[in-house]
Order: structure tokens, then C-alpha cells, then sequence
């Protein structure tokens, strides 16, 4: 039970944060930042001295597992850092929720444990999306995001339970050495498939995300933007290893990876808000991480992956956070001539805004290159030269906000920073330049934690 002592750990906290509410009106938040901080501490200590544990046959940890879990706990910290003081109470309970939600799911190779796993993560962000219930843009938001989640946890149920009438269980290793390719296989894989796809914004259940995007609180969106893409693209794994024989995965991923690039870039070329171009971008993004799925040998996939990831948090927190000194729903005309009157805030935001496009000597470029070459190394030639030319589009409007930053001699672009956001930003930028020029490092980590 020692492997299992962050989450002992964060699970305590999160009981006294839960006390501290019922007795007082305002809860420090210095619990919540020492609830993960702590928590990062012994995920850090467990990565590299604890061995692997397996429990009940629901829950296992490998220093992979424990890899995404230091990429969930560091999305929490910045997070923390992002919030503005003054946010609801409620927030910082939360958060410790969502984050106790996701420890336990990137942990889960029982599907009845990941299913009760992902809600928790879930209702956790229909809350935090919608914190600022004075904001229509935020309700509106966080509705839309319940009701498409209720909608995607049904079928994700009802795939769960046609698996089990076929193999007789639910624990993922089982399910492998029991399955057997049918049709009916591949519609409880198309259910179960509908859950984890609406959780990482994957084609057909990414509509969610503009709605979301634009009117959830700029932190959140970061974190959400983040976290949840890490550890449900993990739970997706272990589920694609299980069934890879499937016809469902062989005929159908290609293809959705294909049109969730395609649908995600094409859209965002018409945004004119910046958050909601942000948020087609990241469908984008996601069907370059499917193509990981298809990668052989499968620990290839794994290593792009994963340290795809890595960069992702850094970048998507790096770009929100820079978003977060200017208005709630920032747009074009809101960053035209930034780069005159606060030059440092728009060079940081060109530079996560290049990382995104993969534009050399940034981690985007160094996370895609590494992706792309794996996919082509594979033999997926076709779905290879697809990614590039996406990559090619998405630049186009990425590019968009960096010409009315410094182009623009006439916009009146005003901006407002915290010491802790500037901090996040700052921080976020320097791990973008160092790892665009030196990814090694984080390499070694990916490595490391598979060859674990």
C-alpha cells in the first residue's frame, strides 16, 4: 500500500480542506498549494524508489503511471498559481478532487474503477468551469459541458457493460489474453471509445470545447486544457493495448485522427477570439496524438506521447496564462499593438503561440518532429504527410495574433499581471526555449519511466 501514499496523502488534505469549509468562511489557501505540493513531493520520491504495486486488481503503479502523474500534479500547481485571490472557496476543494480523481485514474486497469475515476474528474470541472456564476458566458459554458458529459459517460457505460458480457471482467489485463475480434466488440469499443474521446476532445466529441473554452474562467481553461488530456490519453492506451485486435481501432482511428486534425485546424482559421481559437487548436493537437496510437512498436508511440504531452502542459499554461493579463474573453483586436505597449508579455505570447505551430528552437517543434518521424518511421506515410500539411495550416492562425501584436501600430492593447501569472509565464517560457534546444532531458524522463 506504500505506492499509494500521494493519493493517502492528498486524500487527507482534501478532508481537512473539506472541514476548514464547513466551519469557516474563507479556507487559507495555503492548504490546498501544501496539499499539492506534498503530493508532488512523494509522486517525485515514488518515481524513483518505490517499486511497482498492483492493488485489488483495480489499481497499478509504474514509474510511467507515476510520470503522469508529476505532469497532473504540476497542470494543479500552475493552476493554483493562475487563480486569482479573490476566487470562490469552493475552488480550492475542487481542485484537490479533480486532482485526487486523476491520481486514481492514471492508475486505474480495472474499467468499473476508471469509469468511477473519470466522474469524479468530470463533476469536478462542470463546478470549475462554472465558478463565476455571475458570467452567462461561464454558465452557459459549464451546462453545455454537463449535459454532452452525461450524454458521453451513458455510452461509455453501456460500452463497459457489453465488454463484460463478452470477456466476463473488467480488468484490463483479462481482457486482453480473453477478447476475441467480433461485431459486437466493436460497438462496445465505439461506446466505451464515445467516454474517452469527449474527455480529450476527440472527433465526433469535441463540440463541447469552443462553448467551454470561451466562457470557462482563462485558469481553468488552462488546466483543463491540460490535465485531463494527459491522463485520459493514458487511459486510452491501456485500452487500445488491450483491444488492439479490434476492428474498430484498425478501420476507425486513421480516420478519426485524420478528421479531428482536419476539423480542428480548418475551424480555427475563421476564430476571431483568441480562446476559442485556442480551443479548435487543441482538437488539432489531438489528432496528432491518436496517430501515437498507431506507432509500432507500441513503446515508440509511448515515448512520443508521452513527452508530447509533457510540453503540451508547459505550452498550454505558458499561452492561458499569458491570455490571463488580458481581458476574460480576449480576441484579435484585444492583442493589436501589445508589442508596444507591454513588448515582454507579447513575446512570451509569440513564443508559445510558435511552440503550438512547432516553429524550430521551441518544445512544439522538437514534440512534433519527434511524433511525426515515429509515424513515418511506422510506415503510415499517408497519415505522416496529412499531419504535416495540418501543421502547415495551423501556423496560419497561429501566426494571426503574433501580426496584430507586432504589426499593428494602432491598437490601444491594455494588460494587467499578477506576480504569481507572471511567474507561471515566465517559467513556462524558458522551459519552451530550453526544451526547443535541449529535449534530452525530458527524453531521458520518458524513457526512464517506460523502460520502468
Amino acid at each position: 500500500m506504500n505506492f499509494l501514499m500521494p493519493e493517502f496523502f492528498l486524500g487527507g488534505m482534501l478532508l481537512l480542506t473539506l472541514a476548514a469549509a464547513a466551519f469557516s468562511r474563507r479556507i487559507p489557501r495555503a492548504m490546498s498549494l501544501l496539499a499539492i505540493l506534498g503530493t508532488l513531493l512523494l509522486v517525485g520520491v515514488n518515481f524513483y524508489a518505490t517499486a511497482d504495486g498492483i492493488l485489488f486488481q483495480a489499481l497499478s503503479v509504474t514509474p510511467f503511471v507515476r510520470f503522469f502523474d508529476l505532469l497532473i500534479l504540476l497542470a494543479g500547481l500552475l493552476f493554483w498559481m493562475l487563480l486569482p485571490h479573490v476566487a470562490p472557496r469552493e475552488v480550492d476543494v475542487l481542485l484537490l478532487a479533480t486532482l485526487l480523481g486523476m491520481l486514481f485514474l492514471s492508475k486505474s486497469v480495472d474499467l468499473v474503477a476508471a469509469f468511477f475515476s473519470l466522474e469524479l474528474v468530470t463533476f469536478g470541472f462542470y463546478f470549475l468551469v462554472g465558478y463565476l456564476r455571475t458570467d452567462r458566458r461561464s454558465t452557459e459554458g459549464a451546462v453545455k459541458y454537463f449535459l454532452l458529459g452525461a450524454f458521453s459517460s451513458a455510452l461509455m457505460g453501456l460500452g463497459l457493460v457489453l465488454l463484460f458480457f463478452l470477456t466476463r471482467t473488467t480488468f484490463l489485463p483479462d481482457i486482453l489474453r480473453l477478447v476475441t475480434p467480433s461485431p459486437l466488440l466493436t460497438v462496445a469499443l465505439a461506446f466505451l471509445a464515445a467516454g474517452m474521446f469527449f474527455k480529450v476532445a476527440a472527433f465526433p466529441f469535441q463540440f463541447w470545447t469552443p462553448d467551454v473554452y470561451g466562457g470557462a474562467p482563462t485558469p481553468v481553461v488552462a488546466f483543463l486544457n491540460a490535465a485531463p488530456k494527459a491522463v485520459g490519453f493514458l487511459l486510452l492506451v491501456r485500452v487500445f493495448l488491450a483491444t488492439a485486435e479490434s476492428a474498430f481501432w484498425k478501420d476507425a482511428l486513421p480516420w478519426l485522427a485524420v478528421i479531428t486534425m482536419f476539423w480542428g485546424n480548418w475551424v480555427a482559421l475563421r476564430q476571431t477570439e483568441l480562446k476559442r481559437m485556442l480551443a479548435y487548436s487543441t482538437i488539432a493537437h489531438v489528432g496528432y496524438l491518436l496517430l501515437a496510437l498507431l506507432v509500432s512498436p507500441p513503446v515508440a508511440g509511448l515515448r512520443a506521447l508521452g513527452f508530447y504531452l509533457a510540453t503540451y502542459v508547459l505550452m498550454s499554461f505558458g499561452v492561458f496564462g499569458s491570455l490571463l493579463a488580458l481581458s476574460p474573453h480576449p480576441t484579435l483586436e484585444d492583442v493589436r499593438g501589445l508589442a508596444r505597449r507591454h513588448p515582454y508579455l507579447a513575446l512570451g505570447l509569440f513564443l508559445f503561440l510558435a511552440s503550438l505551430a512547432g516553429i524550430p528552437g521551441t518544445a512544439g517543434f522538437a514534440a512534433k518532429a519527434l511524433l511525426f518521424f515515429e509515424v513515418f518511421r511506422s510506415g503510415h506515410t499517408l497519415l505522416g504527410v496529412v499531419a504535416l500539411v495540418n501543421g502547415v495550416i495551423s501556423a496560419y492562425y497561429y501566426m494571426r495574433p503574433v501580426a496584430e501584436m507586432f504589426m499593428e501600430e494602432t491598437g490601444e492593447a491594455t494588460a494587467s499581471f499578477s506576480v504569481l501569472s507572471t511567474s507561471v509565464v515566465q517559467v513556462m517560457a524558458l522551459a519552451v526555449i530550453y526544451l526547443g534546444f535541449y529535449p534530452f532531458p525530458l527524453l531521458y524522463l520518458v524513457e526512464r519511466a517506460l523502460a520502468g
